[in-house]
């Protein structure tokens, strides 16, 4: 045994030289590689640093003599830098269109041009930012409209064909099991994409009504939102009696 942990000290200890010779040898040779000659620091002399300094005085002095007076300022002789507001893409658009044409170009413009311009796209083929915010709002409420209502009618559902089904016998219990999911699943389903329906049409006409009349007036007031409830209402109630006709006369 003492043999033996007595060649394991050896042969951990040829090792470890091995290893610290390697290591010499490398930084031995990163040094003559990476060597850089010493340079040492020079004095100043006098006679430079005068001639600098003269230098500086004189630069000073030019820039004095170039730099606008305060009466220059005053009177309006320095020219403004343009506004970041006329930049666009780093190219300045007050060389190519003044302010009095924009204010002019406002006031020749009509209802009717703005009306054309919210619904007609852009050079980048883009709609306006009205047309793009109805278009979200109304997804966005018919998605949750059709989640939340088909939770909704969900437990109706269930209760309903459980009532309806009390004394029906399936082959499996398994079978059971599917027609309930499905008959669950489809009516839910169905009430939520009604009401998801109603709900966004709703919303799209209130939201397309009052948008409308805010871009041909070019101001946005409590008046064009009431008109465009009412009217809205009066559109979803006129849908909802044909629905219900037209349901009526299917039943028949």
């Amino acid at each position: 045994m003492t043999t033996n942990n007595d060649e394991e000290k050896v042969e951990k200890y040829s090792h470890f030289r091995t290893i610290l010779c390697k290591k010499f040898l490398l930084g031995l040779k990163l040094t003559n590689i990476f060597h850089f000659p010493k340079v040492k620091a020079q004095e100043p002399n006098s006679d430079t640093t005068v001639t600098n300094s003269k230098n500086n005085d004189k630069e000073v002095n030019d820039y004095s003599a170039s730099a606008p007076s305060s009466s220059s300022i005053n009177t309006g002789e320095i020219k403004s830098h343009p506004s970041r507001t006329n930049v666009i893409n780093g190219v300045d658009i007050s060389q190519f269109i003044s302010e009095n044409e924009v204010q002019k170009y406002l006031q020749n413009e009509s209802g009717r041009d703005r009306l054309l311009e919210m619904f007609s796209r852009n050079h980048l083929n883009e709609y306006s930012s009205q047309v793009r915010f109805i278009a979200r709002v109304v997804g966005e409420v018919a998605v949750l409209s059709c989640i939340i209502f088909s939770y909704k009618f969900g437990q109706g559902v269930s209760e309903d064909f459980k009532r309806n089904n009390r004394g029906t016998l399936y082959s499996s219990r398994y079978l059971a099991k599917r027609r309930f999911n499905d008959h669950l699943i489809l009516s839910s389903m169905k009430n939520g994409l009604h009401w998801s329906f109603k709900i966004s049409s709703f919303t799209a006409m209130y939201l397309l009504l009052s948008q409308s009349i805010s871009t041909y007036k070019n101001k946005t007031s409590p008046l064009e939102y009431g008109i465009a409830g009412e009217d809205s209402n009066t559109g979803n109630r006129r849908q909802t009696s044909q629905m219900k006709v037209s349901s009526d006369s299917q039943g028949q």
